[in-house]
């Protein structure tokens, strides 16, 4: 009689101890699985950013090579970067001689840069020695990125 007082008592241990030992599985799967998508997503944003700012790239290469190529000539850049002042690629551009912190040209809007003496002389300085500068325009009342490319002549 005593045995079929433990029966009951024995089989919710065990149902219980079978329940969280799932549950602990599941929930050790749950976030494998959630880590992986987070991986993979992450990786999808990152070629998507590579494949974005190698579209952005190539217009500024190009007018840093003509800028290069015709000694600053203002209205060729000009010529050359207008189209892609749009809001598909910049709101402007400028074209400064290295060294200097006034820009020979500037097509589209007045930047914020162009305003802040000492962040146009850091981005310049930074153009210089890099291909390809991401400059932080953040801070200002319309948040932007900027980029600068930079041919060494000029």
């Amino acid at each position: 009689m005593r045995r079929r007082r433990r029966l009951p008592l024995v089989i919710l241990i065990a149902g219980l101890a079978l329940f969280l030992g799932l549950a602990t599985a599941s929930r050790a799967l749950y976030n494998q699985t959630e880590n992986r998508l987070l991986r993979q997503r992450t990786s999808e944003a990152g070629q998507a950013l590579e494949i974005s700012v190698s579209n952005l790239k190539s217009p500024l290469d190009a007018a840093a090579a003509l800028a290069l190529g015709t000694d600053g000539d203002a209205a060729k850049f000009a010529a050359l970067i207008k189209p892609y002042i749009s809001p598909k690629y910049f709101s402007s551009a400028s074209l400064y001689r290295i060294g200097s912190t006034t820009p020979i040209t500037t097509v589209g809007i007045q930047t914020s840069l162009a305003t802040d003496g000492d962040a146009t002389a850091a981005a310049l300085s930074s153009a210089a020695k890099n291909p390809f500068v991401i400059v932080n325009l953040l801070h200002g009342d319309t948040r932007r990125l900027g980029y600068a490319v930079a041919s060494t002549r000029l």
